[in-house]
């Protein structure tokens, strides 16, 4: 999506894949930190919380905290399916919330279903939808790890530094992450200086993707079960009423975007 960022990673998995959110807010700490020295305007969090209810309020908090210090955050949704519930800390009101789509622009069977806001640090979820892979369409090639091909020990990797095809909300929100970057681009471009003091331009960016997404109209792949709704009628999301300062001029949010499915 954005093939000319620099990038940082902090690992807060093991190599067996476990972590807990206690090392996941430290990295969170430590990047938001380091916000102006390294450049770092937008975090991808393809992950969740597994344990409880899938709530972590600190997490959420920490998360929060980074918007607004001036960070752009995207979290994937979740791979629970239409009966499951996106988790912390994609439950957060200031991050961008992002399912999965198919290359037939249908919500992917997996993907995580909606929520209702049950206080001000949550919002509306899931917030776009991006191209996430289908196992019924089409896989997102991705960097192998250099574990066994096929995921299974007794098929051994033959060739080291390949790509395999995945599927799920953490193949998506990057691209919506990538998004993100490219429209922090061209406010750059445009004169605009990243401030990195509040949550104003993180949402500018977030009121911007959203408002120009488009509603796919089509049900859940497979018929796996409910949509998320749009809430258009009653509801909109609390997070996007802002004043976005672009360039020199201050622009101000239109009517709330409605909920996109």
């Amino acid at each position: 999506m954005a093939p000319n960022c620099k990038w940082y990673s902090a690992k807060v998995f093991d190599d067996s894949g476990n972590g807990n959110s206690g090392i996941t807010e430290s990295a969170l700490d430590d990047l938001v930190t380091n916000r102006k020295a390294l450049n770092i305007k937008v975090l991808n969090l393809s992950l969740g919380v597994s344990s409880g209810n899938g709530t972590d309020t600190v997490l959420r908090a920490a998360v929060n905290s980074a918007v607004n210090n001036g960070v752009v955050v995207v979290v994937s949704a979740g791979n629970a399916g239409a009966g499951g519930i996106i988790a912390d800390p994609g439950l957060a009101n200031k991050v961008i919330t992002v399912g999965a789509s198919n290359d037939m622009n249908e919500l992917t069977y997996y993907s995580s279903g909606g929520i209702t806001p049950t206080d001000s640090s949550e919002d509306y979820k899931p917030d776009l939808l991006a191209p996430g892979g289908s196992q019924y369409r089409s896989l997102i090639l991705a960097a192998d790890s250099n574990t066994a091909d096929a995921s299974t020990s007794t098929f051994g990797d033959v060739v080291s530094n390949d790509y395999v095809g995945l599927q799920g909300t953490s193949m998506a929100s990057p691209f919506a992450a990538g998004a993100a970057a490219l429209l922090i681009d061209a406010f750059q471009q445009s004169g605009t200086t990243w401030a990195f003091s509040s949550s104003t331009q993180p949402l500018a960016v977030k009121m911007l993707l959203l408002a120009s997404a488009t509603e796919t109209n089509t049900n859940r792949e497979q018929s796996a079960g409910a949509n998320p709704t749009l809430e258009r009628a009653v509801a909109f999301k609390r997070s996007l009423a802002v004043v976005a300062v672009v360039g020199a001029s201050p622009v101000a949010a239109p009517d709330p975007p409605p909920n996109r499915n």
